[in-house]
């Protein structure tokens, strides 16, 4: 600081002042000792600033997009399955919580619950006019009700207190069980996108920052405070349309009706982020798929608030290897690492919920479950055996 604020020993040292203003034509050699002193700035590096108007411009395209742009119907692409064939569960091999036992089974037998909430939070994605075919498909003879019409009441009187969101989640009744699950659907939208970029920004740069850094784990409170900072300067308008308001504001809905004594969520991607801030905040257990978790911006969500204790009571999410949306944010207590067939060039795949449903389907066994024919032609797992011996083939079947 003493060299650049006293003049003679900055004569001193660069022998003249001659070229110091903005345009200086002086030799690199010349201008590199003279900038050391941030006296010429013609050379200085850009490099910052552009990056900076790049992602300034590209959310703006992205929230312009997010407004003029509709609301998405989902997927219209049915997805074949072929009944009668089975994986059996790989015996040791098998991942530990493959059978849940917290009262949320779809069906009577607990070892087919962790890929049932896999197939759920993925159903979220397709347009009704597939969902009602896709869920006898995979359920069968199991009881089960789309509570379409439970969605629209809450709706409608939601929205006339609350600016529409873009939200989008079914509500899947299972009276045997006694038991309904909310599935929120993650990205598919340019609005989507746009609460991925508002809920998690802050806990994603921070892990970047922490990584980078030498002993960042020990500046993990500091960065948990930076994390509340970018929340506290974020529109109010995108604030009053978050997503896990109406999620959140749709389960104590659910609560007030009684409709059944269990309640649980799921949800992939945004969907899963959106289910574990609505578990922490209502006390009702969920379980995502490849979610980006809500550790270090717990203290983002509100007005309700989301604990450490809640997330670790209340959620459990499922990651796939190379999957890098759950690296957004520090996960809770409960999750469950599995394995992904992508290959090394493709890690996206390890995101799409296909995948993780084929691979517990193969690792935990399929109990009656209908064998999807893309775990076979896209993933790569092997064939399934057949549970009757018919004559045709599970690719004789699928190529129908």
């Amino acid at each position: 600081i003493k060299w650049t604020f006293d003049i003679s020993r900055l004569f001193q040292e660069l022998g003249s002042l001659e070229g110091l203003e903005d345009s200086c034509t002086c030799d690199d050699e010349e201008w590199n000792k003279k900038n050391k002193y941030s006296l010429v700035g013609a050379r200085k590096n850009t490099f910052w600033f552009r990056v900076f108007s790049f992602f300034t411009v590209l959310f703006g395209l992205i929230l312009v997009g997010a407004f003029l742009s509709g609301k998405s119907t989902g997927r219209e692409k049915k997805f074949q399955y072929a009944p009668g064939f089975v994986y059996p569960p790989a015996g040791d091999l098998q991942y530990p919580t493959c059978s849940l036992r917290y009262n949320f089974t779809v069906s009577s037998d607990a070892k087919t619950s962790l890929v049932d909430f896999a197939f759920l939070s993925g159903i979220a994605y397709a347009s009704p006019d597939i969902m009602t075919e896709e869920l006898s498909n995979w359920f069968m003879d199991e009881n089960h009700i789309n509570h379409k019409e439970v969605i629209n009441s809450f709706r409608d009187e939601y929205e006339m207190n609350n600016l529409i969101s873009a939200v989008e989640f079914i509500f899947i009744g299972f009276p045997d069980q006694d038991l309904g699950i909310v599935s929120i659907r993650g990205t598919l939208s340019l609005m989507d996108t746009l609460v991925d970029i508002q809920l998690w920004t802050g806990s994603f740069l921070s892990r970047i920052f922490r990584y980078a850094l030498p002993g960042g784990e020990l500046l993990t409170p500091l960065f948990l405070r930076m994390i509340n900072i970018i929340a506290y300067i974020e529109s109010g308008i995108i604030q009053q349309i978050s997503f896990y308001q109406e999620t959140t504001a749709f389960m104590q809905f659910l609560k007030e009706k009684n409709m059944y004594s269990n309640l649980a969520l799921t949800g992939h991607s945004l969907g899963g982020g959106l289910a574990m801030i609505t578990a922490a905040q209502t006390q009702i257990p969920a379980i995502t798929i490849s979610s980006p978790n809500a550790l270090l911006s717990r203290g983002t969500f509100g007005p309700t608030p989301v604990t450490e204790s809640g997330l670790a009571k209340y959620t459990f999410n499922v990651i796939p290897n190379r999957d890098i949306v759950p690296l957004m944010d520090d996960a809770s207590q409960n999750f469950q690492k599995i394995n992904c067939r992508s290959p090394m060039n493709k890690p996206h795949q390890c995101h799409l919920p296909q995948w993780a449903i084929c691979e517990l389907l193969y690792t935990c066994g399929s109990y009656g479950r209908p064998i999807p024919c893309y775990c076979v032609s896209r993933v790569g797992y092997d064939e399934p055996d057949p549970i009757k011996n018919d004559g045709k083939t599970f690719s004789q079947i699928c190529s129908e």
